[in-house]
């Protein structure tokens, strides 16, 4: 009796705590009336359309979907004798609440549904905080290599400072779950831009449930998969151009080989799973640096007074960079999932001062 007594405190301890992590979701919720009259429907069905999250009204009207992860959806409205309206462009945020009254018309006859597309409030009413929440789609537009340029684009961010402060006094959080590292309170793992669902920057009156924070918070929700398969790949290439070669030499040249980077990125369900989805993006990139020396001595050199080098260029700052980042997502029911997230860095730099 024991040995089954105490696992189950721990599991209970465990559900106890979990609560206890920042948001990682949002909520939509607002009152289905008749167009018409402007009275209640009450049981209308509200849902997402492709996605397990709905809710039907209460006996005044009003409905609420928890949960969401952040995103954009497209919500549909069903009661019977009432016109099926859908909605376009819904915004769901981090910790916040989406308001969207729906009226709904009569149907006479069986005709077409109605399709609308929301607009977004000018004041968000549940907003406690100087925040700014970013989306995938905002983050794919910017003209930016990793998520640290997307943070240092929003007011009162400068060079990873939040309004003046140190840099060891801002809070990372992945899926609400603490990353800092331990040596110098940084950011102690790197999320691809691709494994981004919304990124979440807040820099100043942030609430009690982010601790160990003092100057700002960034709270990164990572991408899963969705109902359907995506695939994605990217590459670029560059160099380093100089005419002043005799300060920079191996730089006259633009031949794209100084620096390269590769990225795949793939997600959908899993086949012959329909309720395990997945997400993974794999990033690999190399770069020469801008500073070369040259190969005047082999290691198999004996005197000094005869070097067996070829004179070519060596580069004296090279690094080499790769990541994964990873979810699978399992729908033990439509309203319960279980996540499994992986992140992957393996940094690799050779550092030379000029001076």
């Amino acid at each position: 009796m024991k040995r089954i007594v105490t696992p189950l405190i721990l599991l209970c301890l465990c559900l106890l705590i979990l609560p206890l992590y920042p948001g990682t979701t949002g909520k939509i919720a607002g009152l289905v009336s008749d167009k018409a009259t402007g009275e209640p429907i009450i049981g209308a069905n509200v849902y997402l359309d492709g996605y397990p999250y709905g809710a039907s009204t209460d006996v005044d009207g009003y409905y609420y979907i928890l949960n969401i992860p952040p995103g954009t959806y497209t919500l549909i409205a069903q009661m019977i004798g009432f016109q099926e309206m859908t909605i376009n462009e819904v915004r769901v945020n981090v910790d916040l609440t989406t308001r969207l009254n729906i009226e709904i018309s009569t149907e006479a006859i069986e005709g077409a549904e109605v399709v609308v597309t929301a607009e977004r409030d000018l004041i968000q009413k549940d907003l406690t905080a100087s925040a700014k929440n970013i989306g995938s789609e905002e983050i794919e537009a910017l003209p930016v290599d990793n998520f640290n340029e997307v943070v240092e684009l929003q007011a009162g961010v400068v060079a990873g400072h939040f309004r003046g402060g140190r840099l060891g006094e801002v809070a990372y959080m992945i899926d609400g779950i603490p990353v800092n590292d331990p040596y110098n309170n940084g950011l102690g793992l790197v999320v691809e831009n691709s494994a981004i669902q919304q990124l979440e920057v807040i820099s100043g009156t942030f609430n009690a449930e982010y601790g160990q924070a003092l100057s700002g918070v960034v709270n990164i929700v990572s991408r899963e998969g969705r109902n359907d398969y995506e695939f994605d790949v990217s590459a670029y290439a560059s160099n380093y151009l100089t005419n002043h070669d005799d300060i920079f030499p191996g730089l006259d040249k633009l031949d794209g080989s100084g620096s390269q980077s590769l990225q795949f990125s793939a997600g959908g369900p899993i086949p012959g799973f329909n309720k395990l989805k997945f997400f993974a993006t794999y990033r690999n990139v190399s770069d020469d640096g801008h500073l070369n020396g040259a190969r005047l001595y082999l290691p198999s050199d004996d005197f000094p007074f005869f070097p067996s080098g070829d004179s070519s260029f060596v580069p004296m700052d090279n690094s080499k960079y790769q990541s994964l980042n990873g979810r699978l997502t399992y729908y033990l029911t439509p309203s319960i999932k279980l996540n499994y997230g992986l992140i992957w860095n393996d940094n690799e730099n050779r550092y030379y001062n000029h001076g």
